[in-house]
């Protein structure tokens, strides 16, 4: 403890001569039922052959409805008044935001039903903020982050330096994750997972909106296995026949198994994801992430995008794959996002992207 006390003074007194901001997340861990198809119907086709088997519960099949863990942001550490996500974020937890130079504190409080952290990619931490289990030789306040226990709050010490900063080559944002570090691909699977942004200085505005460009919205595609779930317990007891379902599970009958994969993008199957809403001219940042499981190639019909200042109308991501894609928008109407894979296709990766002229329609966030 003292070690890390002393490290962080050292670290204050020089970085102190640096401009920066302080920047205070407040977040909490909340379990909940969550719904990968609320509409109960695959929205793109009218092939049910393979959606009906992950959407309709029967008595040896789930269905599309989960137990899971999502991220809160609250607007100060009373934790009582929410900040709402827009629609499309799923259960994508916040997006966490800061300029090269700004000291990030995430105050994060655990109402879940075990241990979480928050572990963080592409910024810099002392071991108190690592928020990842592991046998590091750490003991006391150092291990304190590791996993934060079911009501307790602690706070997290993020510095965004030069050395994490986009280049002179880079966009003026770099997405990365953050997710718990306890058991990485089940606390994932789980659900707790958030897209962190690291923006060179004078790119955000008060109100950490970006000063250049007119729509942001988070892309997480991952093939979530939900039989790898902390919750999978729970969410077997929604089954008709619960000891069935419970007996396929535990003799892992590849079926089974198979129906709870969920080829997703923020939480959403079969295009019941909200529609990612724009106007014709808008210049649009996509902060796309992909943690777990699977090869991805994701496009947007109609349009096209820049992906490392490069044009291109296709892009690949996967594990652990952490990008910024770019697009102005043309060609007013309703296009679609999808997965050029096909099985992963043909199983649910595809949504809505909503092109406006000069008015909303009813899928506007205000709707």
């Amino acid at each position: 403890m003292v070690s890390s006390v002393l490290q962080w003074s050292i670290f204050m007194s020089i970085f102190s001569s640096i401009c920066c901001l302080r920047r205070d997340y407040f977040i909490t861990a909340e379990e909940h039922w969550w719904d990968y198809a609320p509409s109960k119907q695959n929205l793109i086709t009218n092939d049910r052959t393979i959606s009906d088997r992950l959407i309709q519960t029967t008595e040896y099949r789930i269905g599309s409805v989960y137990k899971k863990v999502k991220l809160k942001q609250f607007t100060d550490g009373s934790f009582r008044r929410e900040i709402k996500p827009a629609p499309w974020m799923g259960y994508v937890g916040p997006t966490i935001k800061g300029e090269t130079g700004d000291v990030l504190y995430v105050h994060f409080r655990n109402l879940a039903s075990r241990p979480y952290g928050l572990h963080p990619h592409g910024v810099q931490y002392f071991k108190d903020s690592e928020g990842s289990l592991y046998m590091d030789g750490t003991s006391g306040r150092d291990k304190l982050d590791d996993t934060v226990p079911p009501g307790y709050t602690y706070t997290y010490r993020w510095s965004m330096l030069n050395t994490f900063a986009p280049t002179k080559d880079d966009e003026n944002c770099v997405p990365v994750g953050y997710h718990p570090h306890v058991r990485s691909t089940k606390d994932i699977d789980t659900g707790v997972v958030g897209i962190l942004l690291i923006c060179k200085p004078g790119t955000l505005n008060p109100d950490n909106s970006r000063k250049d460009v007119d729509r942001e919205f988070v892309l997480y595609a991952d093939t979530v296995n939900e039989t790898n779930s902390w919750l999978i317990d729970q969410s077997l007891n929604l089954c008709l026949n619960p000891q069935r379902c419970r007996q396929l599970f535990n003799q892992k009958n590849e079926a089974f198994i198979t129906d709870t994969l969920m080829y997703s993008i923020n939480g959403y199957i079969y295009g019941n994801l909200p529609d990612f809403p724009v106007y014709e001219g808008e210049k649009v940042a996509f902060y796309a992430m992909g943690l777990n499981l699977g090869l991805h190639v994701f496009g947007v019909q109609g349009q096209s995008f820049t992906f490392k200042r490069k044009r291109t109308h296709a892009v690949v991501f996967g594990i652990a794959w952490f990008q910024g894609l770019y697009m102005t928008t043309r060609n007013p109407g309703r296009w679609m996002i999808f997965c050029k894979v096909n099985y992963h296709f043909n199983r649910e990766l595809y949504y809505r992207l909503s092109g406006m002229n000069t008015h909303c329609y009813s899928y506007c966030y205000n709707n």
